[in-house]
């Protein structure tokens, strides 16, 4: 019993105590809150320090991505760095090519064919816009957006 309320066993963690907190352990109980506190402060700490070690890996990054012209994307610069000796994953290579605000060089795509514009001049307006007739079989008025034959459109 703990506190006046009785643990079921489904409660209990593998160790088989009933503080199953998020910072259990198979060793042991979770850790206490100075602990956590301590940790946290680290982290800040850690942050920092992190912040000091990217600028220099970006300068790192910068300096082998300009020698090839601005062209290497994430992975050829993460294989160009190791052989340069540095071990750094293709992710970090990626985050610290957007910390520095550098990106490799796109190919181009070619685009689709366009069909060239008719280089005849358009017909000349017999009727003047007026579509209505006199009398019949008098005017013939045709809607052609294009004509197939043998040679091609016309």
């Amino acid at each position: 019993m703990r506190h006046g309320v009785a643990v079921s066993a489904s409660r209990r963690c593998a160790t088989g105590s009933t503080d199953c907190g998020r910072n259990a352990t198979a060793a042991g109980p979770a850790t206490g809150h100075s602990a956590f506190y301590d940790w946290l402060r680290q982290g800040r700490h850690r942050a920092a320090e992190r912040e000091r070690h990217d600028q220099q890996r970006v300068e790192i990054t910068q300096q082998a991505w300009s020698e090839h012209r601005g062209v290497y994307g994430a992975r050829r610069l993460t294989a160009e760095l190791h052989e340069r000796g540095h071990h750094w994953n293709g992710k970090a290579v990626a985050r610290l090519m957007r910390l520095a605000g550098i990106e490799g060089a796109h190919r181009r795509r070619r685009g689709k064919p366009r069909r060239k514009a008719a280089s005849t001049a358009t017909a000349p307006d017999l009727v003047q816009r007026q579509f209505t007739a006199t009398a019949p079989n008098r005017l013939w008025v045709a809607d052609i957006s294009y004509l197939r034959t043998w040679e091609g459109f016309l």
